[in-house]
């Protein structure tokens, strides 16, 4: 059941311009409550940045970690920070509206941070590369709307 938050993230995607309160399970197994499609959104990892130009976010990126240099456009967009340190007053100037994180990369006193905060906090961590794919072809059963 990884990785199948990456699945949703196309779907989601796919589905259109309408907003809908979504509710995505993440690879932490928190229940997340996001409005989809996000129209500001945070990657803290150079890996999910990846993913989420691929899933065709790329447009409402409003900033990225160091050493998220591909695609190219990601390396234009605002750093918050790197692997040991976030620039919490940043971040919250962004005013993002979904920030995605690596599980592994994440400390539990930033994702406290984020709760206490208020910032929508979807953590991801694929851990394969052949992952990706087998979740890009399942269906979305940790995806749910609330109407």
């Amino acid at each position: 059941m990884r990785n199948v938050i990456l699945a949703c993230l196309l779907l989601c995607v796919a589905i259109g311009a309408h907003a809908t309160t979504l509710v995505v399970s993440d690879d932490d197994g928190s229940q997340v409550r996001v409005e989809w499609p996000p129209q500001r959104i945070i990657s803290l990892a150079p890996n999910l940045t990846e993913l989420a130009y691929a899933a065709g976010l790329g447009p409402r990126m409003v900033a990225v970690t160091a050493y998220s240099d591909y695609p190219e456009a990601a390396t234009r967009l605002p750093q918050v920070g790197d692997a040991f340190r976030l620039d919490w007053e940043r971040i919250v100037a962004l005013k993002p509206d979904l920030v995605l994180a690596w599980g592994s990369g994440l400390s539990a006193r930033d994702r406290a941070a984020f709760a206490k905060l208020g910032l929508k906090l979807l953590v991801l961590e694929p851990r394969r590369l052949e992952d990706i794919p087998r979740a890009l072809r399942k269906p979305p059963p940790a995806l749910s709307s609330d109407r």
